[in-house]
């Protein structure tokens, strides 16, 4: 298990499976379940240039959509290559919950291709966001991360986790202070 003191609790199931739990509350009583979406991938990527070099979605309506994201080259000088990624999402809004599938797919956006950045990892996301009021969400994710071309070591998972972690440290502290003017 990999817990930190912010309550993000990310815990492997075996190599390449991974359960990730955190919450979300907003201090200023906004309703953060309705910005969950599509769209809600430029806010991640805006906090996270560092991480990512470029983000591009097709939004095909409110509730399906797809990505593709260019991760910064963070390890150049170890030998690693340049990633990016190719996601279908699907957001499924119910009373209390919003359900989010997301799956490394061929998408229909165009995006740079060449020898010097390789696909990331393949991936199938299953994420249950509850809502037990307006200001407040709890996420429950299963991961499964597997890799064509690299295997997965332990040296690899502590870079995605530690990765994955920033982010969603990131998420929370943006969530946390979000206001909406009217």
């Amino acid at each position: 298990m990999f817990k930190n003191n912010d309550d993000i609790v990310i815990e492997r199931q075996e190599y390449g499976v991974y359960n990730v739990e955190f919450s979300f509350i907003n201090n200023n009583n906004v309703n953060i379940k309705n910005i969950i979406g599509v769209d809600f991938m430029k806010v991640i990527y805006e906090l996270n240039k560092d991480l990512i070099d470029e983000l591009k979605i097709n939004k095909i309506d409110k509730n399906n959509g797809e990505y593709y994201l260019k991760l910064r080259h963070l390890f150049e000088d170890l030998g690693f290559p340049q990633f990016y990624s190719t996601v279908r999402i699907h957001f499924d809004r119910k009373d209390k919950e919003v359900i989010v599938k997301g799956k490394t797919d061929e998408i229909e956006l165009s995006y740079e291709k060449n020898k010097e950045i390789v696909k990331g990892p393949n991936f199938n996301m299953d994420c249950i966001i509850s809502c037990p009021n307006e200001s407040e969400l709890y996420v429950k994710t299963v991961l499964k991360l597997y890799w064509n071309n690299i295997p997965i070591t332990d040296f690899l998972e502590k870079i995605c986790i530690k990765i994955t972690k920033k982010i969603i440290k990131r998420l929370k502290e943006f969530v946390y202070n979000l206001t909406i003017n009217v």
